[in-house]
């Protein structure tokens, strides 16, 4: 949303913008020149999502408390974040995914202080809204264009469109994707997507599994496929770690 946004700024977009998610938050703004020590060995091997939660939140007062700052504490587990993920059972995975994982994508996923400042300033002036409510409903009417529905609280709402885009991203359900080579994997069984529904069953290091659960000694994988089995996987500092694994890997088949 935060880059659709500043490329119609870029544009000159003067219509009004209304940005509409379930919570209704934004990213952080990201601020360099913190650090704070990785404390992935205190929580290593945890089995539930908030005995983990607990660490952070203690390290996020210590980091304040001695001049350090809270995205520091979250930077400094992304080397454990993949192993963490791992470690946690599967009911974990879900509980975290439905009632923290926005938490996260706000903390984890910053936006850069230049665009801060431009999104600032497009709320300042009333032309960009941020809305918070779940979807209902999108219908078409010649004399308005979208009727956008959404809830709030119980609380129906809603908003008119000239144009509608959708910022969530690509689909992680590979089951619904609009591919030949995808959905024929599937049909012959040679994948199957993961327990979360975010990506390809796999093991970590990119093995495809499966309708039978048993690895692949011929379809790999890695990235986005890999989120429901590793977490964090979309960034280019892990998928290129994940290329130099998988290559040499196959190198040495």
């Amino acid at each position: 949303m935060v880059d659709v946004t500043m490329q119609l700024n870029k544009l000159r977009h003067q219509g009004l913008i209304n940005a509409i998610s379930t919570r209704g938050q934004l990213p952080a703004v990201h601020k360099l020149g913190y650090t704070y020590p990785s404390f992935h060995e205190e929580i290593k091997g945890a089995t539930r999502v908030t005995d983990v939660l607990k660490a952070v939140r203690a390290h996020v007062k210590n980091a304040e408390a001695n001049g350090s700052d809270w995205r520091a504490v979250i930077d400094s587990l992304r080397p454990a974040t993949q192993q963490i993920w791992l470690d946690l059972p599967l009911a974990e995975k879900k509980y975290f995914m439905q009632h923290l994982s926005r938490y996260w994508n706000v903390a984890r996923h910053r936006m850069a202080p230049e665009a801060a400042l431009i999104i600032d300033e497009l709320r300042g002036t009333g032309q960009l809204q941020i809305l918070k409510g779940r979807l209902q409903k999108i219908t078409w009417e010649d004399d308005i264009g979208f009727d956008v529905r959404y809830a709030t609280v119980g609380l129906d709402q809603y908003v008119h469109a000239d144009v509608i885009i959708n910022c969530i991203g690509s689909e992680s359900r590979f089951d619904q994707l609009d591919s030949r080579l995808v959905k024929n994997l599937i049909r012959s069984d040679m994948i199957r997507c993961d327990d979360l529904r975010f990506g390809l069953d796999a093991t970590p290091d990119g093995q495809l599994k499966g309708s039978d659960g048993q690895p692949s000694d011929m379809l790999y994988t890695l990235g986005t496929a890999l989120k429901g089995v590793l977490w964090e996987s979309t960034a280019i500092p892990e998928i290129r770690a994940q290329a130099s694994n998988l290559a040499h890997k196959l190198i040495s088949e």
